[in-house]
């Protein structure tokens, strides 16, 4: 009994965070404080580029908050990503945008194939994110391979409110390398100013990819007119 009603208490407990964080986000009094998560897998120029593409059309929109991984030209391990996932967490952020770049791969466990992000020491899978999606309102775009299973698996674990996407469809999941991260943050930028985050990255989406796979909160859509009130 006292195992259940500590379980009924986390919950409630994580309900609320993620209550107060979309809150946050779609109050009319206030600009939502976003901050940003960029991890990268692969320090090639041209994925080293997604990063600093990323970066600034996010500045553009006024997050100053940015923490990377994989940023300088070389393969970020799990304790950076880890290190970068708690500076997240403690930023006091209502929002957090995360970006993924580079090369996915697939983690053969014994329940099936899960997708995942081969850093320097080993696998970086979704429930490294999972305190993130609780607790937080969550943008994200991720331009690997697998993609699709890997948001699917990210809608899974959030309780609050999130919108997330990828360039890539289910059907052609393996599709990678299509340049489309640097058009899509380039638009994101264009529109910094003109409308909220949220919605330029939705926008973005629908311009440079708009068959790739997309999942948002239920709520999101009846949400869209508070927080695209809050003009950057």
């Amino acid at each position: 009994m006292k195992k259940r009603a500590s379980v009924l208490i986390l919950a409630a407990v994580l309900a609320f965070a993620g209550t107060a964080a979309l809150f946050a986000l779609t109050r009319p009094d206030s600009r939502p404080r976003w901050a940003a998560l960029l991890i990268n897998n692969d320090p090639s120029p041209r994925h080293v580029e997604n990063m600093i593409h990323a970066e600034s059309a996010l500045r553009a929109n006024g997050i100053d908050t940015i923490i990377t991984a994989g940023m300088d030209y070389e393969m970020a391990n799990l304790g950076e990503a880890r290190a970068a996932i708690d500076r997240i967490e403690k930023s006091g952020a209502d929002g957090v945008v995360i970006y993924i770049t580079g090369h996915g791969s697939q983690l053969f466990e014994r329940e099936g194939r899960r997708a995942c992000l081969m850093l320097n020491d080993g696998p970086f899978i979704g429930d490294e994110l999972s305190d993130i999606f609780v607790q937080k309102a969550v943008l994200a775009y991720v331009d690997v391979c697998f993609a699709p299973d890997l948001l699917d698996e990210l809608a899974r674990i959030a309780h609050g409110e999130y919108w997330i996407a990828s360039d890539k469809s289910k059907a052609d999941e393996t599709k990678t390398c299509r340049g489309t991260s640097l058009p899509f943050w380039d638009a994101v930028k264009r529109m910094a100013g003109e409308i909220s985050l949220p919605d330029a990255m939705a926008e973005a989406r629908r311009e440079t990819a708009p068959e790739g796979v997309c999942f948002q909160s239920e709520g999101w859509l009846t949400r869209r007119i508070a927080v695209s009130s809050l003009k950057r």
